[in-house]
């Protein structure tokens, strides 16, 4: 959400839209802990995904250089999987913990890593042996968390309460500020 100087009537009215879709953003049914678990599969997912590639009797992963369009769909949808968990990170109380501060960075790390290796000239066998590694890697991360879900922090979805204000004198403001929750990230 992006703040600029505005009159008490203009704020209220920017703020309302986003609130309005939260039930889009599943804040209401998810929590860090099913967040964890959908990338945990997406991750899952992208391994078998490689692993029954390399198993077919068709594969010629050494021999070309172009990834497969179901191989990059894959990619992106672990990427979503990964934003959204990111998301919940970014927030309060989450952001203000060093041992979440740090997962938060281990992700953004492995999804760059992750962008980048697409991105590589190299054979689809070590773009997938790199991919098959940084997936290792985010499940590792993912089962951390799950297993810090017998805290309320964890396993509890938000709350959001939409406030009313009324008779705000444009020369007092609000006596608050406003941040965007996720900042530059992806």
């Amino acid at each position: 959400m992006h703040t600029r100087s505005a009159s008490n009537r203009q704020l209220p009215l920017q703020l309302h839209c986003p609130f309005e879709t939260v039930e889009n953003y599943g804040l209401e049914t998810e929590n860090l802990k099913t967040l964890s678990h959908k990338l945990n599969a997406s991750a899952k997912n992208l391994q078998n995904f490689i692993t029954g590639r390399r198993r077919s009797g068709h594969y010629d992963g050494r021999a070309t250089r172009k990834l497969p369009n179901d191989f990059l769909t894959s990619v992106v949808d672990l990427i979503a999987a990964a934003k959204s968990l990111l998301a919940w990170l970014d927030r309060s109380p989450f952001a203000a913990v060093a041992d979440y501060s740090v997962t938060r960075n281990n992700v953004i790390q492995l999804c760059l890593e992750l962008t980048t290796i697409v991105q590589q000239d190299c054979s689809v066998y070590e773009t997938e042996n790199k991919i098959l590694h940084v997936c290792k890697t985010l499940s590792g991360v993912c089962d951390h968390i799950i297993s810090l879900s017998s805290d309320p922090m964890v396993s509890q979805a938000a709350h959001l309460e939409v406030v009313q204000l009324a008779n705000i004198k444009s020369t007092e403001g609000l006596g608050m500020y406003i941040k965007q929750h996720m900042i530059g990230c992806m």
